[in-house]
């Protein structure tokens, strides 16, 4: 009985300190900001808030444990896949994913030269393999127009948020509308994560 009273007191003195704390803070809000706009004083209450409750939660939601982070170290990746001349309707190039590593793509660039043959680009595209789902992923090329013996050169620049499974093939191709001769270039980059089994 005696420890439950003393819990309860306890308890009650932890709440009126609490409660003079949030009164000397609003009291000290009030007298900086007196004769500005209600806004800011809003705004600066908001913002006491949250940082209250960013630091209950970094101390483990009150429990007064620190909230332990994992750090993955990442690393860094890329590859050229050069110049690839092709005759036909289509090529792809590709390259594996190390064992032990999941494979982020962060951004992927090339071109796609074409004969007047082959028309105009119909796909541009990247392939990966993600909890053993394949799937292709179309990429956003602009005609750059006519250079050299081309008639077309279509470039890619885009940042991407893709993933590859260890241990699978990431493959990026073109497919063209008539067929026809045609040279193909591209390019990835990102970083390797490592996998638990």
């Amino acid at each position: 009985m005696w420890l439950t009273e003393a819990s309860g007191y306890l308890t009650m003195v932890n709440y009126m300190y609490t409660k003079k704390l949030l009164h000397s803070t609003l009291r000290s809000a009030l007298f900086v900001f007196s004769g500005k706009n209600i806004i800011t004083l809003v705004s600066a209450c908001f913002c006491l808030a949250v940082s209250t409750m960013a630091v209950a939660a970094n101390q483990g939601g009150g429990t007064g444990q620190p909230t332990p982070v994992e750090i993955v170290a990442h690393e860094p990746f890329q590859i050229d896949l050069g110049y690839t001349p092709f005759s036909g309707a289509s090529v792809t190039e590709s390259f594996g994913v190390p064992a032990g590593k999941r494979l982020v793509i962060e951004y992927v660039s090339g071109a796609a030269q074409l004969s007047a043959e082959a028309g105009v680009l119909g796909a541009f595209s990247i392939r990966t393999v993600a909890s053993g789902v394949s799937v292709p992923h179309g990429l956003t090329y602009v005609d750059q127009g006519p250079g050299g013996p081309w008639v077309h050169r279509y470039e890619v620049a885009q940042m991407t948020r893709l993933y590859a499974d260890p241990q699978t093939e990431v493959s990026i191709g073109v497919v063209t509308g008539l067929g026809g001769d045609g040279e193909f270039v591209a390019r990835v980059s990102g970083y390797l994560v490592p996998v638990q089994n």
